[in-house]
């Protein structure tokens, strides 16, 4: 099992704010998630897969066995992070993955801004990596 370090910030008049990923679910579940906005997508670099890779996204739980089907495809893998740079031909799809929170965790705070500053991707599903925010008090 691995582990991983998480940063909560509990600004002045109770607004809490993480980096969350599926591993924080139940904390985010237990304080009564208020707003979460995307940060990032892992997706094909072939822009044809790519497509395919969205629409069938945005079709299916993201739980489901056919999401779970397209985070297996043997392709390459590129990290895309909103408002922010696109690299990568990662020819696993984790590698990837370790690559977008290695970034997020070292420029976290100025995508964190600019996602609230232009209205983020809100969703309502449960993806990784994005910003959960609750209001305390």
């Amino acid at each position: 099992m691995s582990t991983s370090e998480h940063i909560i910030t509990i600004h002045p008049g109770g607004l809490c704010e993480w980096l969350g990923s599926r591993e924080l679910d139940p904390l985010e579940d237990a304080l009564g998630l208020s707003a979460r906005i995307r940060l990032s997508h892992i997706e094909p670099v072939n822009i044809l897969l790519r497509v395919a890779f969205l629409l069938i996204r945005y079709c299916v739980a993201d739980g489901g066995a056919i999401a779970g089907w397209t985070r297996r495809w043997p392709c390459l893998w590129r990290v895309r992070i909103f408002n922010g740079p696109t690299w990568g031909r990662f020819s696993d799809r984790a590698e990837a993955i370790q690559a977008e929170h290695e970034w997020l965790a070292s420029h976290g705070e100025r995508v964190v801004r600019r996602a609230i500053g232009c209205g983020g991707h809100n969703i309502a599903g449960r993806h990784g990596p994005s910003l959960a925010r609750r209001e305390v008090g």
